[in-house]
C-alpha cells in the first residue's frame, strides 16, 4: 500500500481503520506521503489529505513517524487530517504532535 501511495496523485482519502497496521505500517504510510518520485528536484506525488489510521495498535515509533512527516509542512505532506484515535499514545506523544504542528498551517485536524 505504502508503494502505491508514492505513485499515486489521485486518491485524496483513505480508511485504514482496525487494520492492525502497529506502528511499523503506520511509519511506512508516513514515509510515503512524504517521499518525492525519486528526481532530486521532483514533485510529491502522493496527494493524500484525509488518514483514518485509528485503532491500529499504533504506538510512539507510528506517532513519531507521523510527527516528523507533519513538521515537514504542506510541501513535504499534504495530509490535512489524520486520525490516530483508539491507539496507544502516551502523553509523550501527545505532546511530539503539538511540537510538530507548531509551524503547520495546512493540517486541520489530528484526532489522538
Amino acid at each position: 500500500l505504502a508503494a502505491a501511495l508514492r505513485r499515486n496523485d489521485t486518491l485524496l482519502d483513505l480508511n485504514l481503520r482496525m487494520n492492525d497496521l502497529r506502528d511499523a505500517g503506520c511509519a511506512h504510510l508516513a514515509e510515503a506521503c512524504t517521499s518525492d518520485s525519486g528526481a532530486p528536484s521532483a514533485p510529491r506525488l502522493c496527494r493524500l489529505q484525509r488518514l483514518n489510521v485509528a485503532a491500529n495498535r499504533v504506538g510512539t515509533a507510528g506517532v513519531a513517524a507521523w510527527a516528523a512527516a507533519l513538521s515537514a509542512g504542506p510541501a513535504r505532506c499534504s495530509v490535512r487530517l489524520l486520525d490516530l484515535s483508539a491507539n496507544e499514545l502516551g502523553d509523550g506523544d501527545v505532546a511530539r504532535f503539538r511540537d510538530a504542528l507548531r509551524d503547520n498551517e495546512s493540517v486541520v485536524t489530528v484526532d489522538l
